[in-house]
């Protein structure tokens, strides 16, 4: 049954097998509260984007970076 998530993944996301079955693997440790802290991360990034609260590109890589500290191994929601 894993290996039909980890296939049906990589068609999905058109993605290399190694990269769906980490990806498989790494979604069952996110938090609900990861999940809305995201959430709350990205809806800030775009109100700001579509107002015009600052650079375009500099908003975006905060985002990111944001994301990837919340998202990173270890890291409790």
């Amino acid at each position: 049954a894993q290996r039909k998530g980890g296939a049906r993944l990589q068609t999905e996301l058109g993605c290399h097998p190694f990269v769906a079955e980490k990806l498989r693997k790494r979604v069952k440790t996110v938090t609900y509260r990861q999940l809305r802290q995201a959430h709350r991360r990205i809806i800030e990034a775009d109100y700001r984007l579509k107002t015009g609260g600052g650079e375009a590109r500099l908003e975006l890589e905060m985002t990111l970076l944001d994301l990837y500290a919340l998202f990173s191994p270890g890291k409790q929601g």
